[in-house]
């Protein structure tokens, strides 16, 4: 388990090293930072319930009942996410990300990787089997290993991913040779990146027309992005048991309780024209910015947001004994988004 987790904190890393805060003063425009961060929640919206569908991909459409039919394994790999809505977020925070291949990430999309641990047993009576998966990055684990590999400022990044599915076989696998299942699924994800903020300052205007400043405390800034979703899909599945390998497709359909943004935790002040006001005195007005909380300790935007998805997923396994080797890849048509995942288990 270790190894397949550096492996994801080390795609992680190539991901997020780029990034590296300007030691300036900068004021932000508040109505700038309220657009980019709607445009950022609005492709998690298409992205999130897409990426949590990061295993249980297995390429049987069924594995029979018990006993003694069961497989336990993991699976690995990344989804893709629009890549610019996410820059434009982090630099309006003079936080600067940059690639040597940029144009391929706008193109193509910014992969965000994903593990899971995953177990698969078969149902009693009724052809049915039952799955779950689990994966989780801490943030510990990821700062320790950013130390080695890059020299960017202190990064946090952490992640969790939990699910679970049942399948129903309508067809007799003495009768028909492919095997075919509808299933339900349920998954969790949430997470967040962390990184120190440069000193900033947030500017903006009342309908009079007076003039905002929030300046943050020079001593302790720290930004957080984080976002989370709840998922349910329904999915079916056919795949063709060969004696070496196993083709299989399937199409899911989901709808998703997502929600998204930034908070910044830093003790602040306001100023109006120049004079000194309380935040108590400034939070309507920002609310109707778009802000969703406002303190001395802070502010944030976190929006929530449900939507409909849907996917295609297929691929193949290799067939060893005891053993499978899957190659399973996916496509979302809301967001244009694709996936790779790569897993091996124990079945029976």
């Amino acid at each position: 388990m270790k190894n397949f987790q550096k492996t994801v904190l080390v795609c992680m890393v190539i991901l997020f090293c780029a990034t590296s805060p300007a030691f300036s003063q900068n004021t932000i425009d508040i109505e700038n930072l309220q657009k980019n961060t709607d445009n950022f929640i609005d492709s998690l919206a298409k992205t999130l319930p897409f990426n949590s569908t990061i295993g249980l991909n297995w390429s049987d459409a069924y594995i029979g009942q018990m006993p003694p039919h069961f497989g336990i394994g993991f699976s690995a790999g990344f989804t893709t996410m629009d890549y610019a809505s996410l820059r434009n977020l982090i630099n309006q925070f003079n936080l600067n990300m940059s690639f040597k291949n940029t144009s391929t990430f706008e193109k193509a999309g910014l992969p965000i990787p994903g593990y899971t641990l995953e177990a698969r047993i078969g149902g009693i009576i009724i052809p049915f089997d039952f799955g779950v998966k689990f994966g989780y990055i801490s943030t510990g684990a990821f700062e320790s290993l950013l130390e080695k590999f890059s020299n960017t400022p202190p990064f946090g990044y952490q992640n969790m991913l939990i699910g679970a599915d049942v399948r129903f076989s309508p067809l007799d696998k003495k009768v028909f040779p492919v095997r075919l299942s509808v299933g339900l699924g349920f998954n969790f994800m949430k997470g967040e990146i962390t990184a120190a903020l440069p000193v900033l300052s947030y500017s903006f205007k009342d309908p009079d027309g007076n003039n905002y400043i929030i300046s943050q405390n020079a001593d302790s800034q720290q930004l957080g992005i984080e976002w989370r979703t709840s998922t349910l899909e329904l999915k079916t599945q056919v795949s063709f048991p060969l004696k070496i390998i196993t083709p299989y497709a399937g199409v899911g359909i989901s709808y998703a309780f997502s929600q998204a943004g930034y908070r910044v935790n830093s003790k602040l002040s306001v100023t109006r024209n120049g004079n000194n006001v309380s935040t108590n005195t400034v939070e309507d007005l920002l609310k109707s910015l778009g802000l969703t909380g406002v303190s001395e300790t802070g502010f944030e935007t976190i929006k929530k947001i449900n939507s409909f998805n849907a996917r295609a997923f297929g691929g193949f396994s290799f067939n060893l004994a005891f053993f499978r080797l899957d190659l399973t890849g996916m496509y979302n048509f809301i967001g244009g988004d694709f996936g790779i995942t790569l897993g091996s288990r124990f079945q029976l």
